[in-house]
């Protein structure tokens, strides 16, 4: 899960960096289309056409994409880092923020 949530991150930043790529570049974002899930990559495209990330940090107890709180559940499964989590909302795919992870193992 892990693995596949930063390709995740960097087909993001990739895909929504500024200007135009180097050929590197294109050819990283070419190798992670074919790791990343199809499905995972239909999801944050549909944000991506929209000029908007698809891959947000949870901040505190709330999506950073649309600011709701996410429910328990998925918090609690962000912390045992297993699978993907969707935020019920927006539709975004979650991972918890560097100080949200931080706060979690006090």
């Amino acid at each position: 899960m892990i693995d596949t949530l930063s390709r995740l991150i960097r087909f993001q930043e990739l895909s929504l960096g500024p200007g135009k790529m180097t050929p590197s570049e294109d050819q990283e974002l070419t190798e992670l289309e074919a790791l990343v899930p199809e499905s995972y990559q239909r999801r944050v495209n549909r944000f991506f056409d929209r000029g908007r990330k698809g891959v947000v940090p949870v901040r505190g107890s709330s999506c950073s994409g649309c600011n709701i709180q996410i429910s328990r559940s998925i918090q609690s499964a962000l912390k045992r880092e297993h699978e993907i989590q969707i935020c019920d909302q927006c539709g975004r795919i979650l991972f918890l923020a560097e100080e949200t992870a931080e706060a979690a193992e006090s």
